[in-house]
């Protein structure tokens, strides 16, 4: 609604010479139907990556603010994407012109490449990145080396394992208290 009510707003306010199909996304004729879902897909997947990696609350090592991130990756997306696809990276922003307009060519492109590449950054992000420290921690660590809580309460009050227990088996003379 806001992306036709906005596109409807710009038409009626520009003078009838310039009036145009503008705002509506079209897939250029230098590249394929699949090269532009490609596009659509990539810019998508970098703009919700930086969303997330700059919104993230478990990251510490974030130093810029995040609405620069995500204006950054706007600006990138749109500097590579707007010649050879209109750079949607959005379905709500294709709507909008594309009703105003009744253009429909291609428009599926708009819808199924920025699900894609959302569903691929939620992917990328949660599993492959892991910002939460415990489960990466579980994830990278084989089963049989995980800390249980039985033994980490262990050293927590100060058990220890002395360097006589070679095997790793643990008697009595072996341990001793800190």
């Amino acid at each position: 609604l806001a992306s036709f009510t906005g596109t409807a707003f710009v038409f009626l306010a520009t003078r009838a010479e310039y009036r145009k199909a503008f705002g509506v996304t079209k897939v250029n004729t230098s590249i394929t139907i699949g090269q532009a879902l490609l596009i659509e897909s990539t810019t998508t997947l970098l703009l919700v990556f930086a969303l997330f990696a700059s919104c993230d609350r478990n990251r510490t090592d974030a130093r810029l603010p995040a609405s620069l991130i995500i204006g950054l990756a706007v600006a990138a997306g749109h500097l590579f994407a707007v010649p050879l696809t209109g750079a949607s990276m959005n379905p709500a922003r294709s709507l909008g012109p594309s009703l105003l307009f009744c253009e429909w060519e291609h428009h599926w492109v708009y819808w199924v490449g920025p699900t894609m590449g959302a569903v691929a950054a939620c992917f990328l992000y949660d599993f492959l990145l892991c910002p939460d420290p415990e489960l990466k921690r579980r994830l990278k660590a084989p089963p049989h080396l995980v800390e249980k809580p039985e033994e980490k309460e262990l050293f927590e009050v100060g058990v220890r394992v002395t360097p006589e227990d070679k095997d790793g088996i643990q008697s009595d003379s072996n341990i001793s208290v800190a």
